[in-house]
């Protein structure tokens, strides 16, 4: 499965403003509870020095902020200008303007989808990562997700996203898979406000969950 060439260029995700802004409480709901199951599952300290790469406007790195030092990094200027977090920095997944082994623990959450190249993305998170590296993308196995990456043609990248699948591309950039599961109920975009006390009830680990997370160990020089 490829991407068309037009959903990974800059000036695409420029223009991009289908998303819900950072503060929207169903993203911001969301973005909390998956913030919180890698934090569980990574066993990073409070305090700790976070990239959020592929920031957007904001929404997971906010949740990050609660406990963390974060550094925001994202390829649309207009996303990164909208990011409400102190320290934002311009850039792509595949030249990140960081030395090797800046960060104790590298976020990447829904981007790997969008880009091209997963294995080369991956390689340069786990460079400037002095341990972890915390994924969260859709999870293909579930039918509403499938559905989702079949008909938006931005998100056609979903139908490769199978556990097993990210499992085996980031053991091909040099990472150890640590913990690999399916979460939550939340489409952030999608669902109305109304509905979030449903949804909050539910909960975020289950086997056929929207998202799929995953932690990482950097493993080697």
């Amino acid at each position: 499965m490829r991407l068309h060439p037009r959903y990974t260029t800059r000036s695409f995700w420029i223009g991009h403003d289908l998303y819900r802004p950072a503060d929207h409480q169903v993203v911001a709901t969301w973005a909390r509870q998956a913030v919180g199951a890698a934090i569980a599952a990574s066993g990073v300290p409070d305090g700790a020095l976070v990239l959020d790469a592929g920031s957007g406007n904001g929404a997971y790195g906010l949740a990050w902020a609660q406990r963390h030092r974060v550094v925001a990094l994202d390829y649309s200027r207009s996303l990164i200008t909208d990011n409400p977090l102190g320290r934002r920095v311009e850039g792509t997944i595949f030249a990140l303007p960081f030395a090797d082994r800046t960060f104790d623990l590298v976020f990447a959450g829904a981007v790997l989808h969008h880009v091209g190249d997963v294995v080369a993305a991956l390689r340069e998170l786990r460079r400037v990562s002095r341990g972890v590296v915390a994924l969260v993308e859709p999870n293909r196995d579930n039918p509403a997700m499938f559905v989702f990456g079949a008909v938006v043609p931005e998100e056609r990248g979903t139908l490769r996203f199978s556990a097993g699948w990210l499992r085996r591309q980031v053991a091909t950039a040099g990472l150890r898979v640590r913990h690999c599961e399916p979460i939550g109920w939340i489409p952030p975009n999608k669902i109305p406000a109304w509905s979030l006390p449903l949804f909050r009830r539910l909960p975020v680990r289950y086997p056929l969950g929207l998202h799929l997370l995953l932690i990482a160990d950097r493993d080697g020089p």
